[in-house]
């Protein structure tokens, strides 16, 4: 995958909160990169949900975060990431793993997570889960 040149935002994020979108935008825009919205999202977090991406894939998980479907009064915010996928057009490789992509740091190979990984996916080893996340050289979980 080449080096990406647009950054996406939820159109929320544009709506409810216009001056950090305006001044996001007027950054990113003097590093020539261009910047889009998307418009099937239901709040301003979108790194959560997107695919994360590993040099030429772009890896879409299960998200469903226990912070919104616990509370019946926060699934107005959760949103289905095959809507915005279909919105850019991008293709996915899926992943059989419940993930929060806010919680996904990665670096020159190396990612970066907390445990969290393993209370979602309660049946899953440290080594299962290094089988089904083969995208790096080398995970560290950390404690929540």
């Amino acid at each position: 995958m080449s080096q990406v040149k647009t950054v996406y935002f939820s159109e929320h994020l544009r709506q409810d909160h216009r001056t950090i979108f305006d001044c996001l935008k007027a950054t990113l825009n003097r590093y020539n990169y261009e910047v889009k919205t998307l418009k099937q999202t239901k709040d301003i977090w979108i790194r959560d949900f997107m695919p994360i991406l590993f040099d030429d894939k772009a890896i879409q998980y299960q998200y469903m975060p226990d912070y919104l479907i616990e509370d019946e009064a926060n699934h107005r915010y959760l949103t289905s990431p095959e809507l915005p996928i279909k919105e850019i057009g991008l293709k996915t490789d899926k992943l059989e793993l419940i993930l929060d992509g806010g919680n996904v740091v990665k670096y020159n190979g190396t990612v970066i997570m907390t445990d969290k990984v393993f209370t979602e996916n309660s049946n899953l080893s440290q080594r299962d889960f290094e089988k089904k996340f083969p995208f790096h050289k080398k995970t560290y979980c950390y404690p929540t």
